[in-house]
């Protein structure tokens, strides 16, 4: 599972911001690792942003 939102100012709480798209979560099952699942999820959102015209991918930090 992926899930991608548009990138927003003042730490996600502001207006977005054109051209930036923040990746929130990214989830493989653990009997799934290690198969390339994440890089295909990965290649498959930069693919889409692409034809979104987004020029920047922000991934946060932190976990839960």
């Amino acid at each position: 599972m992926l899930l991608a939102e548009p990138g927003r100012d003042q730490d996600g709480r502001g207006a977005p911001i054109p051209g930036v798209c923040h990746l929130s979560m990214l989830f493989v099952h653990p009997d799934m690792w290690g198969y390339g699942i994440g890089r295909l999820l990965l290649d498959r959102l930069i693919e889409e942003l692409g034809g979104r015209r987004i020029t920047d991918l922000q991934v946060s930090s932190e976990s839960a």
